[in-house]
Parts: C-alpha cells; structure tokens; sequence
C-alpha cells in the first residue's frame, strides 16, 4: 500500500518549525455543513474522518498564524480559496475572485482536468501566491507582468 503525507499532516507543518521562512499553500477542499445526517454507518464515518481532517487542519493553521505573529514577514499563507482583496501588496494580478471561487470547488480527485482548467489553476496558484509573499515575506519584490498563461483566472 502506498500514501502520500496528506494521511498524516495534510498541510505538511507538523515539522516545519525550524525554518526561518514558512510559505504555505493550502489546496484542501472545503468543509461543507451537512443538513442531514447520512443514516449508513459508513457515510457516518467518512463524516467523522472529514470533520478530523478539518480540525487538524484548523489547528495547524492556527499554530502557522500565531508564528506570524511572533515573526513578523517569515509567514506567507495562502488557499485555494483566497480572497485576493484581503492581501494587502501593490500591483496583485487582475482576478475575477468569483471565477477563482469556482476553482476552489473543484473536486480532489486524481483524474484528468482539461487544458482549460489546469491553466486557470496554475494561473490562480501564481496570482495567489504571488500576492501572499509581496504581502507578507519578500515585501519590496516586485510585482509580475502577467499570468503563465494567457486568459487569466
């Protein structure tokens, strides 16, 4: 059997508090409130397991944050699911944050994406993460000129 280390640490910060800058990128899917309990036991379960996933990622993030706070400018955080407006860097890509908010909600699976749909995330990934670093860690760098590839988020 094989696994990757999402199994364990989902965000892989477990062992990351020796390094004198962090850059995180959370692409986990969403935890979606349920109106109705699932009557089989094993829907229960999956459940339980989703709702463990998410708190241990709560935590982590947490711990990730209050390091931010104690070192200032060596924690850069982002999700698939940023707000771009919250980053507060000069000169951030143009995104239409509902067309990124689509990508958050794509399925995690391990199948094929169209070339569309890959080129919208890579595009996302380096929107979003350009604006978590100018933000946050690399301050004075200096804004991109464009998207990877052309037609943007």
């Amino acid at each position: 059997m094989l696994s990757d280390g999402g199994v364990y640490d989902n965000l892989g910060l477990e062992t990351a508090d020796d390094f004198a800058v962090l850059l995180v990128s959370d692409a986990g899917g969403p935890f979606k409130e349920k109106t109705r309990v699932p009557s089989l036991w094993l829907l229960q379960i999956l459940r339980v397991l989703d709702t463990i996933d998410h708190q241990v990622r709560a935590l982590r993030k947490r711990r990730t944050f209050e390091r931010e706070a104690l070192l200032p400018n060596n924690v850069g955080f982002w999700g698939i699911r940023t707000l771009l407006q919250e980053y507060p860097a000069a000169g951030k890509l143009p995104v239409d944050q509902p067309r990124a908010n689509e990508l958050g909600s794509l399925s995690t699976r391990l199948a094929a994406l169209t070339d569309e749909i890959q080129e919208r995330l890579i595009n996302w990934g380096y929107a979003v993460s350009d604006a978590a670093l100018r933000s946050f860690v690399a301050k004075n760098a200096a804004p991109p000129t464009g998207f990877p590839y052309p037609g943007g988020v």
